[in-house]
Parts: structure tokens; sequence; C-alpha cells
């Protein structure tokens, strides 16, 4: 590997795909320069020859300018095209194929069991259907679970999670939002529901239809706004009917703001309804590893200074800080006594006042069992028959 890497990085050196010394401009950057130049130099004689063109004297001198101008380009694009496909071919056969050929499961020494590399897999699959479902070829369910199959190997029970999501999307961005709003009825989500037709009226509205803007918010939002529950859904109606009456209009941009909101909006239901992650698990993980690089990269200093190892492999040896929604659901219990995350061996239990604490705090603490004990942290006695193990569960 460090030989292939010393030769890209040799091979890049001598490729010359730079023109000069700085390494800011290559050779398809001189030709996008030499492009704009020549096209000066056509204003200037368009210009000229309108100012002069009724002499035939200038018009020779403009003409000749003309072809010397396009004589010198010509030439010049040819031989930095020729130089710079000659590079790339060159660096392509010394280093890009020799690197396609590498197989670097052959030097990589911390390699995935079999069980942990199927659920990276599902990750990846859950990601890309997650995230990408959208721009799936074709329109009905078995053309994109074709086209994400046959592209990215996505598993149908994956796949189907999304699709339907991706095409309700797809068609809130086109303007459609009647499918948005069927699904909103068969799962009674009125605040969503309320959003989508008030997106309608916004719609008409920015196009100039008050009038019907009017007929659609008496007939979809009015029922909606009056009930003493929804009250608060009626300010931003007046402030539509104010508009209709004094004769405004809504730009566009605001209309394409509050459709984002609604495919957030409709993204989060259906994902909580269909008892989906609202982001992936992949996304989640890279960006708490983004986030506490710069903490393992300190910690990974002071190791090699200090002389001194993790203590455990299942817990990390220090806090990194991350944002509440990735890490407001972590299904972890560190245990108070004994400080240590507690594990499927080791898990946890609730004393009868309800303190938390890990099995081998408890079994210490009893005396495997044997006799009474006091609870750390209130002087509620305790035996370890009283005690009940302990599950956590993400709330929505």
């Amino acid at each position: 590997m460090s030989t292939l890497l010393e030769t890209l990085d040799q091979q890049w050196v001598n490729s010359r795909l730079y023109v000069d010394k700085d390494e800011r401009r290559t050779q398809l950057g001189k030709c996008v320069e030499e492009v704009h130049d020549f096209k000066i130099q056509l204003k200037k004689l368009k210009a000229h020859l309108l100012k002069h063109g009724s002499s035939p004297q200038k018009r020779l001198v403009i003409r000749e300018k003309l072809a010397k101008s396009h004589k010198n380009w010509d030439s010049s694009m040819k031989k930095s095209l020729n130089s710079s496909i000659s590079t790339y071919r060159k660096f392509s056969k010394a280093c890009v194929k020799p690197l396609n050929e590498f197989q670097l499961d052959s030097v990589y020494v911390n390699k995935i069991n079999p069980q942990k590399l199927y659920y990276l897999d599902t990750a990846i699959f859950s990601h890309i259907a997650r995230y990408y479902t959208n721009m799936a070829v074709g329109t009905t369910s078995d053309e994109m679970l074709k086209y994400l199959h046959s592209t990215y190997r996505i598993p149908r029970s994956i796949a189907m999670d999304y699709i339907e999501m991706a095409n309700i999307v797809k068609e809130m961005r086109s303007g459609n939002l009647n499918t948005c709003i069927r699904w909103c009825q068969d799962n009674n989500l009125e605040v969503l529901h309320f959003q989508l037709h008030y997106l309608n009226a916004m719609s008409l509205l920015s196009e100039n239809k008050p009038m019907e803007c009017y007929l659609y918010i008496q007939t979809n939002l009015a029922s909606t706004v009056s009930k003493s529950s929804q009250l608060r859904m009626a300010r931003p109606v007046s402030a539509l009917l104010a508009k209709i009456v004094i004769g405004d209009t809504i730009p566009a941009s605001k209309v394409d703001a509050y459709l984002e909101t609604c495919v957030e909006c409709f993204t989060k239901q259906y994902c909580l309804q269909n008892k989906l992650p609202l982001h992936s698990a992949l996304f989640l993980v890279v960006l708490s590893g983004v986030i506490g690089f710069q903490v393992f990269t300190k910690y990974e200093a002071i190791r090699k200074v200090s002389h001194v190892d993790w203590s455990t492999a299942d817990e990390l040896p220090f806090h990194v800080k991350l944002p509440p929604f990735l890490s407001n659901y972590h299904p972890i219990f560190i245990c108070p006594v004994l400080k240590e995350e507690t594990t499927k061996e080791n898990p946890p239990y609730s004393l009868p006042c309800h303190h938390v604490l890990s099995k081998k705090s408890l079994d210490k603490l009893s005396k495997n069992g044997t006799c009474n004990f006091k609870c750390p942290y209130c002087p509620v006695m305790s035996t370890k028959v009283k005690t009940k193990r302990v599950s956590f569960m993400k709330l929505p």
C-alpha cells in the first residue's frame, strides 16, 4: 500500500497536470482562459467593424486581424488539448489502473466479522433508500424496486420502507399535494393536513388567483379553523384573507419555503407512522465521528505520551459532546457504582427505591444475594430478590 501511495505521489508531481509552478491552472483551465480572451478579441473587432465598416481598407485590416487571432487561438487550443489528453493518459496508466486493481483486503487488518458486516450493509442500504429513493428511475413501485436493486443491490424489504414516501415527496415537489393529503386523512394527521391545504391556498394567491384562493379556503380550511381546538390555525388563514381583500399576492419564494417545511413535516410523520428512523444510522455514526474526531486526536496524542490505554472495549475513556438529536436516544446506562456501561452480561436492575444499578454492583453489595444491603444513594434497605431488571427504550 505504501509503495502504491509513493508511486501515486511521484506520478502526480511528474505528470505536469498543471501549467504553472503554483499549481493553480491546469491545461484545461488554460484552454478556458484562451477561449475567454478570444471572445474578447471578437467583441473588439466587431465594435471596430461597426464603427469603420464603411471603409474597404479598414474592413480588410479587420479581416486580417480576425484570421490571425483565429489561427493563433486554434493552434494554442489544439496544443493544450493534446498535451492535456496525453498527460491524463499517462497518469491513468501509471496510477489509476493499478489503484483499481489493488486489493484493500490484503492489507486491511481491522477486518469486520460477518455478523457486523451484515449490520453495516443494512445501514448502508437503509441510508441509500432513505435519501436517494426519490431519485430512482420510474414512477411505479416495481420500477423503483428494480432500479434500486440493479443499481445499489438494495433488498426489497428495505427499499419498500421508503418507496411510498419518496413517491409522495416527488409529487409534492412537482406541485401535486393530493396524494399527501389523502395519506394525512388516512392517518388522522390534522396539523399536516391543514398545512397542505394552506400551501395550496398560498400557491393560488401567488399565481394571482384571489377568488379561487378564497373559494379554496372556504371549502377546505374554514371547517378546520372553526374548531375550538384549532383556533391557532385561524391566524395564517386570516392573513391570507386580508391579502385577498387588499389585492396583495405572495412571493413564489415564500411558497417554495413553506413547501419544504411541509416536506420535512411529512417525512417526520411518515417515519413515525411506519416506525422508521428519521435519520439513517450511517449518517448518525459518520456525523458523530466527524464531531468527535478532534477529541479522539487529542486523546491519541496524550495516550502515546502517557503510555496509557483504554481499560475496556465497550466504552470510550472520555466524553464526546454531541447534539441532542444524536445523543438523546442512545440505549445505554452507566452504573453509578462501578462507572461501567451495562451490557447483556451485566444488565441494569432497579431497587425498590427505584435507583438503578448494574448486576455486578448488586452481586457485590448483596454478597452474591446472601444478605441485605443498603442502597448506595438512599437509606432504603433491599435484597437482591426485590430488584427488577430494567429495559430502556426510545419513546417518540
